[in-house]
């Protein structure tokens, strides 16, 4: 690997760098980072935590996850440990909680493309470290690092299940069961395969998997999403009707995407949305909370039972804070992940899917049958979030802030009633509709997204904003 250094920067979930920056020097910086603060955290205590090293099926994150335990235990004396096989996020997660004193260390860029790699660094209250902590891992890497000598060698690993705990989660397990229920299941080349034929095992599902092998995400990216499942909405459909549901795992399987048993795809707002209100429904009782770019009908269907549902940035580290300061038991994000606090301050696919399951198990109904059900509950008509991506050049980010920042179009017959810069820049309208563009925590893009409730009125606000915004950038953004 060639020495080419670059700043240690968190984005909303985890580090993540293209595959030329993802080298020992940059690794190292960000795990001696790690090791001082540990060292700081625990300075007043006579011993270390445990450090848990988990990876994905991404190309090369074993030998990294490798390369981390050798570090970590040969270098620096840590009591490490490691998994023998490519695991999921949330397995990480649920071990670094159930074992106690304990902190975990990720290797994963989760849904990003082929060229990406990175880190997440897990606490051991059931969540990706919060700003405070990779603030100061951060200053750590980019201060204080020198670049070590270092060997790869052997580990020791260890495996482990979190399915038992999901299980003895559930509402009503038996009617789960007797279901019977039949997925075509897309594992998009990630780490999710052995914990979902075991949680299907458990639940007496039938299913096909889609895509098991791991091939490094090579030419292919593992994000659950409409226009990358085409393969599983033809699967659900050859089905002839006798499946039940199609699902999408992302890369390190903490979020998913859902298909019905017509081969519909399942809009990310239109699932968190059914998903609160089923669980308001069965008798939660709290304020949630929801990413500044997921749709107002989830704060609709929050005040219809007396709560609120508060924006917070996008990434699970400030949805999770808000849920911890409140409390609450429930957030989710327009890309249909969601956080349940019974479980782990945390995304994760396969709880959601249990969930989900749960849901059409005691309401005995297909998930396309609820969704109807939520439409005629709430007037709505159809799902009308719209997004679109533009691409830039790292170096041009300030100049393009800038802009963004500064600009406010006027829309004729909307009456602007909030600007946030939170997250971006968001401008809300009296009617709920919102203008979201903002920035990607994890790559070079620019989402833009509009949410009305009408499509024809998403379709005019996008149009006009887009339009205006592109002439005034220029050739300092483009489309793909």
């Amino acid at each position: 690997m060639e020495s080419d250094f670059v700043d240690i920067k968190f984005g909303t979930g985890g580090w993540r760098v293209p595959k030329e920056d993802f080298n020992e020097e940059n690794i190292t910086k960000l795990i001696i980072g790690i090791e001082k603060y540990l060292k700081e955290e625990y300075a007043s205590v006579i011993s270390l935590p445990l450090i848990v090293v988990g990876f994905d099926c991404r190309a090369q994150s074993k030998e990294i996850a490798s390369y981390i335990l050798s570090v970590l235990r040969d270098d620096w004396g840590f009591n490490v440990e490691g998994f023998k096989s490519p695991i999921t996020t949330p397995m990480l997660m649920d071990y670094v909680v159930n074992t106690g004193d304990c902190v975990g260390i990720m290797v994963t860029a989760s849904h990003n493309s082929l060229n990406m790699n990175g880190i997440k660094f897990i606490t051991g209250d059931r969540l990706d470290a919060t700003n405070d902590i990779t603030d100061k891992i951060e200053w750590y890497s980019n201060n204080c690092a020198e670049c070590r000598p270092l060997k790869m060698s052997s580990t020791g690993w260890l495996t482990n299940d979190y399915i038992t705990g999901i299980i003895t989660q559930l509402k009503n397990v038996n009617k789960i069961k007797k279901r019977n229920f039949n997925i075509v299941v897309d594992i998009m080349h990630g780490s999710s395969a052995e914990a979902f034929k075991k949680f299907a095992k458990e639940l007496n599902i039938s299913y096909k998997l889609l895509n098991e092998k791991p091939l490094g995400f090579c030419n292919y990216e593992p994000r659950p999403c409409k226009e990358n499942n085409k393969e599983l909405i033809d699967g659900v459909i050859s089905g002839g009707g006798l499946v039940d549901l199609g699902i999408a795992f992302d890369g390190d399987g903490d979020r998913l995407g859902i298909v019905d048993r017509f081969g519909n795809y399942i809009d990310g707002n239109d699932l968190v949305c059914l998903m609160a209100n089923y669980l308001y429904k069965s008798g939660m009782k709290c304020t949630i909370s929801k990413s500044c770019c997921t749709t107002n009908r989830l704060r609709k269907i929050a005040q219809k039972y007396g709560y609120d549902c508060i924006d917070t940035p996008v990434g699970v580290k400030y949805l999770v804070n808000n849920m911890k300061f409140l409390p609450q038991s429930f957030a989710g994000e327009q890309n249909g992940g969601m956080i349940f606090a019974e479980h782990l301050y945390g995304k994760d696919a396969i709880y959601t899917l249990a969930k989900v399951l749960e849901m059409l198990a005691i309401e005995n109904k297909s998930i396309s049958e609820l969704i109807s059900d939520m439409y005629r509950e709430f007037c709505w008509i159809s799902p009308t979030a719209k997004t679109i991506l533009w691409h830039y050049n790292a170096e041009d980010i300030v100049k393009i802030e800038d802009i963004i920042f500064g600009f406010v179009p006027i829309i004729y017959g909307y009456v602007i009633r909030d600007i946030s810069k939170m997250d971006g820049m968001k401008i809300t309208y009296n009617d709920d509709s919102f203008i979201s563009c903002r920035f990607s925590g994890t790559e070079p893009v620019i989402r833009i997204i509009v949410d009305a409730d009408k499509e024809e009125k998403t379709n005019s606000i996008l149009s006009i904003y887009s339009n205006n915004l592109k002439e005034i950038l220029g050739d300092l953004v483009w489309e793909e």
